[in-house]
């Protein structure tokens, strides 16, 4: 991979506030939300924060099969994962990434047995910056 084109492609992941999240329902087929981003890792790995009462949860342990986007169309920019996102609610890991202000979703803090972590490991991630490279993505794995 082009070291330039993934530094390029970080900034622009760690720049997004939200991204789309789509899993696949049993009963409404695919299903899309915007979801926070908590954190995006050198590896591209992509964390957030769920209740873990939510459809979303219950369709990831259904199938972990996903697809994340994250666009931004003043600077014609785009990224699309596919990968897996694995639900995480071991204390360490919840601890690691807890934000103050999540206490309004999560009454009970970081202990609250409602918050969890999800970790989304891509195994293919296209990125497109329009301006640049025009209509084509660039295939960063």
């Amino acid at each position: 991979m082009d070291a330039d084109l993934k530094k390029e492609a970080l900034e622009f992941a760690r720049s997004a506030n939200v991204s789309v999240l789509a899993t696949v329902s049993k009963t409404k087929g695919v299903n899309a939300r915007v979801m926070q981003i908590v954190k995006v890792d050198d590896d591209m790995t992509v964390w957030y924060s769920s209740l873990g009462t939510t459809d979303k949860i219950s369709e990831v342990k259904g199938n972990p099969r996903v697809c994340v986007v994250m666009s931004n169309y003043k600077i014609m920019t785009d990224m699309r994962y596919h990968g897996t996102i694995e639900i995480i609610t071991d204390q360490k890991t919840k601890d690691r990434f807890w934000r103050d202000e999540w206490v309004r979703f999560y009454p009970k803090g970081k202990t609250d047995p409602d918050y969890v972590i999800m970790k989304f490991v891509p195994n293919a991630v296209e990125f497109r910056n329009m301006k640049k490279y025009g209509m084509v993505a660039k295939k960063l794995i």
